[in-house]
C-alpha cells in the first residue's frame, strides 16, 4: 500500500474529496458533535499523510497527540466495557453461532486474539489453554 501511495498510483480525485467531506463532516445534531468529532479525528488520523493531504484535511501535532490519547483511553476502557456495547451485533451473533456449532472457529471468550498464539507460532493453531470447536 505504501508503495502504491508513494508512486501516486493511488490518488485523491475531486469526486473523492467531495464525498469525503460529506462523510467526515456530516450534518448532525449538536448533541452528537462530540462523538462525530472523535470519529473524525480517528478517520483522518489513520489515513496515510499523503492521502490525508490529498483530501485537504488539516493535521498537526495537536491532532496527533489527541489521537494517541484517545487510542490509549480506548485501550484502557475496552476491558471494562460490557460485550453488548463492545461488540458489533454481527460479531455477537457470530460468536453465539460458533459457540453452538461444531465449526472450526476458535472461541476466545474475552481473551485477546494475540493470546491465542501464546506459543509464538502464527499457524492459527490454538494452544491447549483455549477452547475451540472443531468439525
Amino acid at each position: 500500500m505504501d508503495s502504491k501511495v508513494a508512486s501516486r498510483e493511488i490518488t485523491v480525485t475531486d469526486t473523492a474529496r467531495t464525498l469525503a467531506r460529506s462523510i467526515v463532516y456530516p450534518e448532525v445534531p449538536r448533541l452528537a458533535e462530540p462523538a462525530v468529532g472523535l470519529m473524525r479525528l480517528t478517520t483522518i488520523g489513520v489515513l496515510p499523510p499523503m492521502i490525508r493531504d490529498g483530501y485537504g484535511f488539516a493535521w498537526d501535532s495537536r491532532n496527533e497527540a489527541m489521537l494517541r490519547r484517545s487510542a490509549e483511553l480506548v485501550r484502557r476502557l475496552r476491558p471494562l466495557t460490557p460485550p453488548i456495547i463492545r461488540y458489533w451485533p454481527a460479531a455477537r451473533l457470530a460468536y453465539r453461532v460458533a459457540s453452538r456449532s461444531r465449526c472450526p472457529v476458535l472461541v476466545f471468550r474475552g481473551r485477546r486474539m494475540s493470546d491465542a498464539f501464546a506459543d509464538g507460532s502464527a499457524t492459527g493453531q490454538p494452544d491447549q489453554r483455549h477452547r475451540s470447536t472443531m468439525c
